[in-house]
């Protein structure tokens, strides 16, 4: 079984595998690869660039209507809000397993 690592509220559904990117600075967001799972520290419209590539979104600090947890569930990716200690636990490259139906990071 897998270990969770993190959890937080699920936002938008859908269960995916794939390389962190965490992103700090919204204009880094270019740096994003399609197919990783970006991790921010808040919502703000500045990251929707690097969302728009990715196939998940682990976000610390925003509820479940902010922006961009709302952007990525109408594009379909799978989202989690309000996962505290994100970006300090989570480092570019790494491997995660993010489910958005029940708000919970595993180690992959």
């Amino acid at each position: 079984m897998a270990t969770k690592i993190l959890h937080g509220e699920p936002v938008g559904g859908g269960v995916v595998t794939g390389r962190v990117r965490v992103v700090i600075n919204p204009r880094d967001a270019v740096t994003v690869e399609a197919g990783e799972i970006v991790v921010i520290p808040h919502s703000s419209p500045e990251y929707a660039i690097g969302v728009m590539q990715a196939a998940g979104l682990i976000c610390e600090y925003g509820g479940v209507i902010c922006h961009i947890c709302t952007v990525a569930a109408e594009l379909g990716i799978p989202c989690v809000t309000e996962v505290k200690g994100a970006t300090a636990l989570l480092s570019t490259s790494m491997s995660v397993t993010l489910d958005g139906d029940n708000g919970i990071v595993y180690a992959a």
